[in-house]
């Protein structure tokens, strides 16, 4: 896993598999993060059918991109959560996959569970990230800490995927300094920043803080790949704008309008029809 990507929450926004494989391509993106699992349900699976899923994955293949997938896990259930995690890893061959694990880890005795979930994981098939919150040192503490180590020292676990998110403000460069610095401290396994492409409230990100975000990531040494959530948000918005900053290609314009016809066109189509259906004759 290298380069440029996206996480995407729902194919129900994205434009066909091809169509949307062929805009990557364009772009230079060489990785995609799907979700696929809510706890240990299938997501992005109408009525429990993986059909769609399998049509993007075999078209962003096509294509050379790296299909992934990311998972929302709760631990309270973490050995069918691993299981399910494991059924995806065997029908879909993923190359990457993401532990989405938030709010719901942060309580007592969840590193246990975190254990649990990690040990159910396939070793050495498909890189596993940790994608969690920026900045261990706010989550770490002695009220609800949550389980950050647990995470990243387990063998399964190959690196963390933080989730870099300036809501709020637009101090992009000292944000993911300092999240990969904390993620260094914590462990020498590789980092894969995950930038924000969707607003919040009155706030959303500039477009040169995206492409701040993209240039970081470039120039430090510990991050193996970066990426943004969500695609979706940027398509289904139509913020070519943000696309722009973080591809470098241009969205090419719209053709204009024809132009209108002038009286001599007017009356030249309207005698053309008269005399197609009404039979008339000079």
């Amino acid at each position: 896993m290298n380069g440029l990507g996206f996480m995407i929450w729902q194919l129900a926004n994205m434009p066909a598999p091809a169509v949307l494989a062929d805009k990557l391509k364009a772009g230079g993106v060489r990785w995609a993060c799907i979700k696929v699992l809510e706890g240990p349900e299938l997501y992005n699976a109408k009525g429990g059918n993986q059909k769609l899923l399998k049509e993007y994955w075999a078209a962003l293949e096509a294509a050379g991109i790296e299909p992934g997938g990311w998972q929302y896990v709760y631990g309270d259930q973490p050995g069918a959560e691993g299981d399910a995690a494991v059924n995806f890893y065997e029908e879909f061959k993923p190359k990457h996959f993401f532990i989405d694990a938030e709010g719901h880890y942060k309580r007592y005795g969840v590193s246990k569970a975190a254990k649990a979930y990690c040990n159910k994981l396939h070793n050495g098939q498909v890189e596993v990230y940790l994608c969690s919150y920026r900045f261990p040192s706010l989550h770490g503490g002695l009220i609800k800490p949550f389980p950050f180590s647990a995470f990243m020292n387990h063998e399964k676990v190959d690196g963390a995927a933080p989730q870099v998110y300036w809501l709020g403000d637009h101090d992009v460069i000292e944000q993911v300094e300092q999240s990969v610095s904390e993620y260094a401290k914590l462990s020498s396994k590789p980092i894969v920043p995950i930038g924000s492409s969707f607003a919040a409230g009155d706030w959303e990100p500039t477009a040169n803080d995206l492409r701040m975000f993209k240039q970081i990531c470039l120039h430090i040494g510990a991050v193996k790949a970066y990426g943004f959530y969500s695609l979706d948000w940027i398509l289904k918005n139509k913020r070519d704008d943000w696309w722009e900053a973080i591809t470098g290609i241009p969205t090419p314009p719209a053709p204009p309008p024809p132009p209108e016809p002038g009286d001599h066109e007017k009356i030249t189509r309207l005698w053309d029809y008269a005399t197609k259906t009404e039979g008339w004759a000079l």
